[in-house]
């Protein structure tokens, strides 16, 4: 039996690992998706 805490680590890296992935892949439309909605924030705070 594998605590739970372990088990929820270990998801956590492959998350982190699928993740760094997906930034590498879409970093530049992540990006612009990001800063796309800063800037809405943005406009919607003034």
């Amino acid at each position: 039996m594998v605590s739970p805490k372990v088990i929820i680590m270990l998801q956590k890296i492959r998350l982190s690992a699928e993740f760094r992935q997906l930034a590498m892949v879409g970093g530049e439309n992540i990006g612009g998706i990001f800063c796309g909605i800063l800037i809405e924030n943005g406009n919607e705070k003034r």
